[in-house]
């Protein structure tokens, strides 16, 4: 049955574009690399270390785009 409310919120949740990717730890800003389907991407995302995300300004990557993005992570000091 596709017209539960927790299928509709599923459906429409996987069929929107992602202009945000939250990084798993807070990264040194100069080594992330984004690349999309393998070819690297500069000028459309920027960093926003208060989200701990990279966010796409302009032309997020599509639904069947694969995105990748690389970086080292701020070391923690105790």
């Amino acid at each position: 049955n596709w017209s539960s409310p927790e299928n509709m919120a599923l459906i429409a949740e996987a069929s929107v574009i992602v202009d945000r990717y939250d990084l798993d730890q807070p990264a040194v800003e100069s080594t992330i690399e984004v690349t999309v389907n393998g070819n690297a991407v500069e000028g459309t995302w920027y960093y926003d270390a208060e989200q701990q995300a990279v966010i796409f300004a302009d032309q997020p990557p599509g639904e069947n785009d694969i995105t990748n993005i690389t970086y080292a992570a701020l070391a923690e000091c105790d």
